[in-house]
């Protein structure tokens, strides 16, 4: 839900979970500041962001991309709250077509990463709470699928749990199955 969009990125940019500048030897993203890589970053100036580019960024700046590179090419507006969140946060930690991919499965649609009549149907038709709690957990398979899980796992299931406890207090009713 766009009325969330603040929330939500308030959370991801936030030091628990995206906030800071980083530059970690093994982290595929390399430099990055409020979650926004050099790659990233890259795109948005088209020219090479260098590393004071990267530190310089701001919290507005990393904002506005975040609406337009993740929030807006996920459709996180059309989800429900909490599930906006989830989709969210996976389209900035993994990238939009692993967190549309991982969407469609809970949807029980072919992953393709595109978002279209069948994903849109099959996602607002499915039960919200079913939907949710199988979003959230093939996000967890998908991770301890992942190559650099033995790095970045714990670090990983921790960012999932802290934002599935906010997904659950935007959905308002506590998590009940």
């Amino acid at each position: 839900m766009e009325v969330n969009f603040h929330e939500c990125v308030d959370l991801i940019v936030s030091p628990l979970i995206e906030g800071g500048y980083s530059d970690h030897k093994d982290d595929r993203g390399g430099k990055t500041n409020y979650g926004i890589t050099e790659r990233t970053l890259s795109k948005v100036l088209n020219r090479k962001a260098t590393e004071t580019d990267v530190r310089a960024l701001t919290r507005c700046e990393a904002m506005d991309i975040y609406r337009s590179l993740y929030w807006g090419p996920a459709l996180c507006d059309r989800w429900p709250a909490g599930l906006d969140l989830g989709v969210f946060d996976m389209a900035v930690n993994s990238g939009v077509t692993r967190a549309v991919k991982t969407l469609q499965l809970s949807a029980r649609v072919k992953p393709d990463g595109v978002i279209g009549p069948k994903t849109l149907k099959a996602t607002l038709s499915t039960p919200h709470r079913h939907l949710f709690n199988d979003f959230f957990a093939n996000r967890m398979v998908f991770y301890a699928l992942n190559s650099q899980f033995e790095t970045f796992g714990r670090g990983w299931s921790r960012r999932l749990m802290n934002i599935h406890d906010v997904a659950v207090q935007m959905r308002g009713d506590n998590g009940n199955i």
